[in-house]
Formats: structure tokens, C-alpha cells, sequence
């Protein structure tokens, strides 16, 4: 991890609402959905996506952990 990352770039915590919760295949299609769309910003920047991320459900609630590299992105939307 130290090697591909470091203090500059952001942990997300994701959450869905109770009513809205996925199956484990739709979370993974909505996760590999929104790294795709990453990968794209960062390549249009000239930077390589690095990430972890993992998925727990608890007893209320499910969330996505995901560390992102970012380095000197800024993205910004109107």
C-alpha cells in the first residue's frame, strides 16, 4: 500500500439506504461502474487509477470502503 499511495489521497466510505441496498452483484457492477468512470478522469489527466476497496455488510447497514490515489487530480462538477 505505502508504495502506490500516500497522504494526499482519499478514503471513501459509500453507503446505500436501507430500501436501496444491492445484491453482492449489483455492488460489484455499481463498484467496477464508478472505477471505470475514475479510470477515465485520471487517464484524461495523464494519471494511472490505484485503489483498494471492499465491501461490509453489518447488521443495518451495507458500505464500500475504497482508497483512491490522487495525487494532483481535481475534479470538480457544475
Amino acid at each position: 500500500m505505502n508504495a502506490n499511495l500516500s497522504g494526499e489521497d482519499y478514503y471513501l466510505t459509500l453507503s446505500y439506504r436501507k430500501e436501496k441496498r444491492p445484491d453482492r452483484e449489483t455492488l460489484n457492477r455499481d463498484i467496477r461502474t464508478l472505477l471505470r468512470k475514475l479510470r477515465r478522469i485520471y487517464r484524461k489527466h495523464g494519471k494511472e487509477l490505484k485503489y483498494i476497496w471492499t465491501a461490509e455488510k453489518g447488521e443495518r447497514e451495507l458500505h464500500t470502503f475504497i482508497l483512491l490515489s490522487m495525487g494532483s487530480i481535481i475534479y470538480h462538477t457544475s
